[in-house]
């Protein structure tokens, strides 16, 4: 076997793809096959000879497949650092075992190889009980044959003792059969493996529509899991960062080849654990830091928005250009009352000038949600950030309240402009008393309605008002001199019974001094306006129960004088219940007539 050397790309930076969802949401394909050609950190040694050796990380391989440590492989003390294994050559050579380790650490194949070396490594997949790589390897070869290429591929699968890929190669013979038997190569062939075509061919045609199986993965990848595994147990961590006051395990191996910067930071150390530079990163939190390693070992984009503020410019400051897209997508939609004032300082980071759109959006956003919120925003973080933070959202406050004093001025200008009437004094009146009185002139028994009379505001403007009440009160007692001379008749009458009743003691006086008196049939007479004292002797005679003395008529006077002072309506209120008793008197009259 030929000496061969493992060949250094000259970039060691891990090249990851990605695509991007509907939401802006990325998905990263984790792909760690660039640490293989990092040099520095490899503590795995497999050794074929003392001039061909492989290296990889033991943390890797052993969480990936175990059995490329155990298969064809035995323990060995010839390394002086890390981990050796001596290879036997006969099983596996050191090309497949580089295309299997490098298929552990990214999970893809290069098949720019050759179809032989392709047989090889499906040999070699089926040797580690690496059915992923098995399938990938027989969907490439199946895909791959061809009239030209059958027959030696046929051969090599039957020397090398790869019953898949000779299946597969059978099964392309049968399906071209006319065109294998013509061809003059069939001769070449060995006798057993040409009777072996035979009987497969009989033995498909047996079958009604007989088509070759189609080679499929069907097998998932397992490579993110399995980094979050190791992850997750830190499995021969050779470095130590203290964050936050917490002491966080990692590999040197993955973080260097991640960031050139990181690197420099451990190389730079003295000792462990390593701290981050406190002058940029003193407030740099524990779960950041996590997140951190979440993304470089299985590119884990589940990042919180809080933590994303902190990653975003540690991001662009150690050059991980990945995640720094990821946490700017999560701060663009992760504005909240924890989050406002963090996300806020990180639009004024000079770390952020090279996207001036992304740091305006910031700002606009935040200051808005800020405003809208600002009862419930914890306000203690802005002492420790810039000044232009405090001093920019203050701004915006004013804008706010500037905004609010504006409409509210222009609110209290439109009311003044369209208040209600007042009174002639000044006071304001509201805009439904006109309305409550008409409604209740119109409930009364009154049939006229009572007056109104224009009177100027003092802004000049006019305004209809009720009459005040004297006017209405003129009108009732004209109608009360209507019915006084009805109300006089039918109250004596009311007496004359009241003296002939046996159980008054005055009925016998009382009716001989009416006998003599002739009937006077009632005549309509046109009504007379009477005086105040007039209209209250009236009401003394129409209610016979109330005694006539002077007390009495005092009474009535200082009555007299309340409602001149109370508006028409209270007066029409107070009338209407003896209107009502004397039209009852009028019916009673009537009909005794």
């Amino acid at each position: 076997m030929s000496g061969t050397t493992v060949k250094r790309s000259k970039s060691t930076r891990q090249k990851s793809s990605s695509r991007i969802n509907v939401d802006g949401a990325h998905e990263f394909t984790v792909d760690h096959g660039s640490l293989l050609a990092q040099s520095k950190y490899l503590d795995c040694t497999f050794i074929f000879d003392e001039k061909n050796q492989v290296q990889a990380h033991k943390f890797v391989v052993d969480q990936r497949c175990k059995k490329v440590l155990e298969e064809a492989a035995k323990p060995s003390k010839k390394v002086k650092k890390g981990f050796g294994y001596e290879v036997d050559p006969e099983k596996i050579r050191i090309e497949e075992l580089r295309r299997v380790l490098h298929f552990l650490y990214s999970d893809n194949v290069d098949f720019s190889m050759p179809l032989s070396d392709c047989v090889r490594l499906i040999k070699a997949a089926h040797m580690y009980g690496l059915k992923r790589l098995h399938q990938m390897c027989e969907q490439h070869l199946q895909a791959s044959l061809t009239m030209q290429n059958i027959f030696e591929l046929i051969r090599f699968s039957d020397a090398e003792k790869v019953p898949t890929a000779k299946k597969i190669c059978l099964e392309f013979c049968i399906a071209n059969n006319k065109e294998f038997i013509m061809d003059s190569r069939v001769e070449s062939l060995a006798i057993g493996l040409f009777q072996e075509i035979i009987i497969s061919k009989e033995r498909a045609t047996a079958v009604e529509g007989w088509q070759p199986e189609k080679m499929a993965v069907t097998e998932e990848s397992t490579l993110r899991r399995d980094f979050r595994k190791i992850y997750d147990d830190m499995p021969l961590a050779d470095a130590v960062f203290e964050v936050d006051g917490q002491k966080i395990k990692c590999h040197r191996a993955i973080l260097s080849h991640m960031s050139s910067k990181l690197e420099n930071v451990m190389e730079t150390a003295k000792k462990e654990p390593f701290k981050l530079p406190e002058k940029e990163w003193k407030a740099f939190s524990a779960e950041a830091f996590h997140s951190l390693l979440k993304f470089l070992y299985c590119y884990d984009t589940d990042i919180k928005p809080l933590p994303a503020t902190q990653l975003i410019n540690f991001a662009k400051d150690f050059g991980v250009a990945h995640l720094a897209d990821v946490c700017e997508n999560k701060i663009r939609s992760g504005i909240a009352k924890n989050t406002v004032l963090s996300i806020m300082e990180v639009a004024y980071h000079p770390l952020m000038d090279d996207k001036p759109e992304l740091q305006k959006e910031l700002r606009i956003n935040c200051s808005r949600f800020f405003v809208e919120n600002i009862k419930d925003i914890d306000l203690e973080p802005l002492k420790d950030m810039k000044a232009e933070v405090a001093t920019d959202l203050l701004l915006a406050m004013q804008k706010e309240i500037g905004k609010t004093w504006i409409t509210d001025a222009a609110a209290k200008s439109g009311n003044s402009g369209e208040e209600g009437p007042r009174t002639a004094r000044g006071h304001k009146r509201d805009n439904s008393d006109a309305e409550k009185l008409s409604k209740k002139s119109k409930n009364s028994s009154s049939t006229t309605d009572l007056p109104t009379v224009t009177v100027e505001t003092p802004k000049g403007e006019t305004t209809t008002e009720v009459a005040p009440a004297p006017a209405a009160e003129k009108k009732e007692e004209e109608k009360a001199d209507e019915k006084s001379g009805a109300e006089e008749k039918s109250a004596a009458e009311a007496a004359k019974k009241e003296e002939a009743s046996p159980e008054s003691p005055k009925a016998g006086a009382a009716a001989s001094t009416d006998a003599e008196k002739p009937v006077e049939t009632p005549k309509k007479e046109e009504a007379k306006p009477e005086t105040p004292k007039a209209e209250a002797a009236a009401d003394a005679d129409a209610s016979p129960d109330t005694p006539k003395d002077a007390d009495g008529k005092k009474d009535k006077k200082k009555d007299k004088k309340k409602d001149k002072e109370e508006p028409a309506p209270a007066a029409e209120e107070a009338i209407s219940p003896r209107k009502e008793a004397d039209k009852k008197k009028e019916k009673e009259k009537s009909k005794k007539k």
